[in-house]
């Protein structure tokens, strides 16, 4: 059984020939199998440990039929690869309606081809993946209603909220503050618990979105 597999699920409108076979190229110590559906998907032998990459194309144009058919195996992690922005962001949406965002992530199809395949490799290795788009795609509250929630901050979770806008990692602001980067992780899960947000990404998002109201009325 492979450590780790990744299932293609789809008929190749999006994931094309060429797509799988970078995938095969690039991620050659992985298994990659090609399923036509979710339930090909899930008959197919299972690993260890493993991602399920929808083409758009799956969830269209019933995506809720297919996210309550994805719920049967509630612990399977899915990417959903998109060249549609706003199929994609409506999906989004409506993931985070379900409370089910920790498992999902989206794979666009317009980066340059080694921008993907760094997104891609991010989600072999464990980890999720929203582009920023889709979560500024989002009706954001307006500054009246968000900037209260910003001043709620304490001076040290501002400060790594602000560079956290920058596009510093963790281990960056950690040196810059000279503090642990466990003590930043703790500060970013206090501060995204005050404003209500649901991740990092939607923290930075809001908080650009906010000073850039600020700055243009």
């Amino acid at each position: 059984m492979s450590a780790f597999q990744i299932k293609v699920v789809g008929q190749g409108l999006t994931l094309t020939s060429s797509y799988r076979a970078i995938i095969g190229a690039e991620f050659a110590e992985i298994d990659v199998v090609d399923c036509g559906s979710l339930a090909e998907a899930a008959a197919a032998e299972p690993a260890q440990r493993g991602l399920w990459l929808l083409e758009e194309e799956v969830l269209w144009p019933e995506p809720d039929k297919l996210l309550t058919e994805l719920d049967k195996w509630p612990a399977q992690r899915v990417a959903v690869a998109y060249t549609d922005a706003k199929r994609a962001a409506a999906l989004f949406a409506e993931v985070q309606r379900r409370h089910d965002v920790g498992r999902f992530s989206f794979l666009p199809m317009d980066v340059r081809l080694d921008c993907w395949v760094a997104i891609l490799r991010l989600l072999t290795l464990g980890h999720g993946y929203i582009p920023a788009d889709l979560v500024m795609s989002r009706p954001l509250p307006c500054k009246q209603t968000f900037a209260p929630r910003l001043s709620s901050l304490t001076p040290r979770e501002s400060e790594i909220l602000h560079l956290a806008s920058e596009g510093k990692q963790n281990k960056v602001i950690a040196f810059d503050l000279g503090v642990s980067e466990h003590t930043v992780k703790l500060h970013m899960h206090h501060l995204i618990q005050k404003l209500g947000v649901r991740n990092r990404t939607e923290a930075v998002g809001r908080y650009l979105q906010t000073s850039n109201d600020s700055v243009h009325p």
